[in-house]
């Protein structure tokens, strides 16, 4: 096996756990940031987008790490909390955020897609904090 499909052991699990809070940390300190309403090409435009990216890419490693089964090498709850249930204990909340945010973070974000083209951003937009 390489590494990527090696599940972690519980020496690395002690230590991912700053992982895990850097992740929660930078979500909130991001999620918490008061932007601006500018578009991409008006002045502050990219800050405000790399931001905006940011959380989005954060909000997909937690998403991730509360929702999912362990596959190959990830770090899930149920590393930490055997009997955690990612239907059960990530439940509606997690569902409604992978329906909200999935397709964009994966869509818009994580991968050039025609979808780019053929959704206009209006359709699948939300607040950043009216998700959260």
């Amino acid at each position: 096996m390489t590494y990527a499909e090696t599940p972690p052991t519980e020496a690395e699990l002690e230590e991912l756990v700053n992982d895990l809070n850097y992740e929660i940390w930078m979500f909130h300190e991001l999620a918490t940031i008061e932007l601006p309403e500018v578009g991409p090409i008006s002045e502050g435009g990219a800050v405000v987008n790399a931001v905006i990216e940011a959380i989005l890419v954060h909000c997909r490693c937690l998403m991730d790490f509360f929702g999912n089964s362990p596959k190959k090498d990830d770090v899930v709850a149920g590393h930490f909390v055997p009997d955690w249930d990612p239907v059960k204990d990530g439940g509606a909340e997690l569902a409604w955020l992978e329906e909200h945010l999935g397709v964009v973070i994966d869509k818009r974000v994580a991968h050039l897609t025609a979808y780019r083209q053929r959704v206009p951003k209006e359709e699948t937009a939300e607040l950043v904090m009216d998700v959260f």
